[in-house]
C-alpha cells in the first residue's frame, strides 16, 4: 500500500510517495517561482533566425521564447491563410524553462494530458507508451480508442497512457471526452483573446500527480496544515476535490495534521539523506560517488572493503549490478538530467557488461522522464542522457546543485521546522535567529553560544544576504505561525 506525505512548507510544497514502507519518489513544487512546463499560451512571430532554422515568439514572459520552424510548419492545417510572417500569432506550448542563456523552449503541437490518455494536436495517430510492452494490450487497447474516436469525431491523435493497460471502454471514453473539451476551450479561449499571454495553465505538479496516481492502492494522504492559514485551507480543499471523484468515501484517507513537521514525523527527512551525499554506502562495504560538473553528471562506482571471494569476475559483476540499481535510483529521485557518465569496476567479458545494460534498462522502466542508455564508451564508461524539465531534487536542497552544501532552499525549509517546533514543542510565539555577514562573524557567533552555535549553526545562523533576499517567505512565516521572528545581527 500506499502512502502520499505532503510537506506543505511557505517556501515549497513537497510529496513523498512511500510504497511499502520504502521511499519511492519525491515531488517539489515550489511556491515563489511558476512552474510553467506544458503551460500553453497565445504567442506572436517576433523575429526569424534563418541559421538556426527558428524563431523567437513573444509569449508574454519577459524574454522572447524559442520555437523551430520545422515545428511550425506544421501548422499549415491550422492556418491556413496565415503565411507565419513576423507580427503573426501562433499557439504554442512550453516543453522547456529557460535556463540562464537559454530561451524557454516551445512546441506548436499541443497536448492535453489526461488520466489514461494524451491528446495530441497535430495528429491522427493513436501511439502507445513504450512502457506497454504487450503487442496484445497494444492492439486490444488501440481498437478501443479508435472505436471512441470515430464514435466522437474525434480529429486528433492519442497517446495512449502506461495507466490504460486492463481498462475497458467506458473509462476510455470518459477520459477522452475530458481532454477533448479541455482543447476545445482551449481554442476557444485561444481565438477571444488578443495579447500574447498564458491561455491554458497546466496547474500545480503535486495536484496533478495526485490526480494520475490515486487509487485503490493509496492506503493514506497526509498533510502537513496550519488551522487558520488561507493557503492551506485553499490547498487542502483541492486535494479534497480532486478525491471526491474517486468516491466521496475515500475522503477518509486524508489525513490532516496540524502543528506537525510531518517530514521529521514519518520519517522522510532520514529517507532523504543518501539522496543528498555525495558518497552513497552500498552494502558489503561497496560505495559510489556522485559529482556533478557544469556539462555533466559523473559517477564513480568503488568495490571499498567489498573485495568478494572466489572468481573475481564474478565478484566485481556483483557489485556492478547493485551499484546499477542504486545509481538508477538515485538518478530518478535526484532527477538527475542531461549527460551521465557511470564509471563501473572494469569488466573483462562483454556479456557482463550486456547484463549492466539490462539491470539499467529495467529500472529506468519507471521513469516518468525520457531517458537513454547508449552504452559503454571506448573507455569503459557507461553513457546515459535524461531529458531535464524542471530544476531538480538537488538544486532545491543542494547550493548549486552540489552535494553537502545546503541550498538556501533548505535553510529557509530548516527555519519553518525550527517555528514549528518553537510554537508546539516550547510553547513560545517568539523565534531568536542569528543574522551574520562574513567568516569572522560566524565565529564569533559559535564562541557566544560554544557547542549549541557549532551545532546549529545552519539552523539558528543566517547570512545576512539570504535573510535580506527572502523577506517575502519570512513574512509569509510569521503569518502563517502568527510568530515573530527576532533576527539578532552580529556583525
Amino acid at each position: 500500500m500506499k502512502q502520499f506525505i505532503i510537506e506543505n512548507f511557505v517556501n515549497a510544497k513537497k510529496l513523498a510517495v512511500i510504497n511499502g514502507g520504502r521511499f519511492e519518489k519525491i515531488i517539489i513544487e515550489s511556491n515563489f517561482s511558476n512552474n510553467r512546463i506544458n503551460n500553453i499560451y497565445r504567442a506572436k512571430i517576433v523575429k526569424k533566425i534563418p541559421s538556426m532554422d527558428a524563431v523567437f515568439i513573444d509569449y508574454g514572459g519577459e524574454n522572447n521564447g524559442f520555437l523551430k520552424l520545422e515545428n511550425l510548419n506544421k501548422l499549415g492545417a491550422l492556418y491556413p491563410n496565415s503565411s507565419l510572417n513576423i507580427g503573426d500569432n501562433v499557439m504554442v506550448q512550453l516543453i522547456k524553462e529557460e535556463k540562464g542563456v537559454k530561451r524557454a523552449k516551445f512546441t506548436t503541437d499541443i497536448s492535453i494530458q489526461g488520466r489514461y490518455v494524451v491528446l495530441v494536436s497535430n495528429s491522427e495517430k493513436i501511439l502507445f507508451s513504450s512502457k506497454i510492452k504487450s503487442s496484445q494490450e497494444r492492439s486490444r487497447l488501440g481498437s478501443i480508442v479508435e472505436e471512441i474516436t470515430s464514435e466522437l469525431k474525434v480529429k486528433n491523435g492519442f497517446i495512449i497512457r502506461t495507466e490504460s493497460v486492463g481498462l475497458e471502454k467506458d473509462r476510455l471514453k470518459k477520459d477522452i471526452e475530458k481532454v477533448r473539451k479541455d482543447y476545445a476551450d482551449i481554442q476557444r479561449l485561444y481565438g477571444q483573446k488578443f495579447d500574447s499571454e498564458c491561455i491554458f495553465s497546466s496547474g500545480g505538479d503535486i495536484l496533478k500527480f495526485i490526480e494520475s496516481n490515486f487509487d485503490d492502492n493509496v492506503e493514506q494522504i497526509v498533510c502537513s496544515f496550519e488551522d487558520g492559514f488561507a493557503e492551506d485551507e485553499i490547498f487542502l480543499e483541492d486535494i479534497k476535490n480532486i478525491i471526491k471523484k474517486h468516491g466521496r468515501e475515500n475522503l477518509t484517507k486524508i489525513v490532516k495534521e496540524s502543528g506537525a513537521d510531518v517530514f521529521e514525523s514519518h520519517g522522510i527527512n532520514n529517507m532523504l539523506k543518501k539522496y543528498k551525499s555525495r558518497k552513497i554506502w552500498m552494502d558489503k562495504g561497496a560505495y559510489i560517488v556522485i559529482d556533478k560538473a557544469e556539462a555533466m553528471t559523473v559517477v564513480d562506482v568503488n568495490s571499498g572493503r567489498n573485495i568478494g571471494t572466489g572468481d573475481y569476475e564474478n565478484a566485481i559483476l556483483n557489485i556492478n549490478l547493485s551499484a546499477a540499481s542504486e545509481i538508477s535510483e538515485q538518478i530518478m529521485v535526484r532527477d538527475i538530467s542531461g549527460i551521465i557518465l557511470i564509471d563501473f569496476i572494469d569488466m573483462k567479458k562483454e556479456e557482463n557488461r550486456e547484463k549492466i545494460i539490462d539491470e539499467m534498462n529495467r529500472k529506468f522502466g519507471c521513469d516518468d522522464r525520457k531517458s537513454k542508455i547508449h552504452g559503454f564508451t571506448k573507455l569503459g564508461l557507461l553513457e546515459i542522457s535524461r531529458m531535464r524539465k524542471n530544476d531538480s531534487f538537488e538544486n532545491y536542497y543542494l547550493k548549486d546543485g552540489i552535494s553537502d552544501t545546503k541550498s538556501d532552499n533548505s535553510l529557509i525549509d530548516e527555519l519553518e521546522r525550527l517555528l514549528i517546533y518553537t510554537k508546539y514543542h516550547l510553547n513560545k510565539n517568539i523565534l531568536d535567529i542569528y543574522s551574520i555577514d562574513g567568516a569572522g562573524a560566524l565565529k564569533k557567533c559559535i564562541e557566544k553560544f560554544g557547542a549549541v552555535g557549532e551545532e546549529f549553526q545552519h539552523e539558528l545562523i543566517f547570512n545576512e544576504s539570504l535573510l535580506t533576499s527572502r523577506t517575502h517567505v519570512l513574512d509569509k512565516l510569521k503569518e502563517k505561525y502568527n510568530m515573530e521572528i527576532k533576527v539578532n545581527r552580529i556583525v
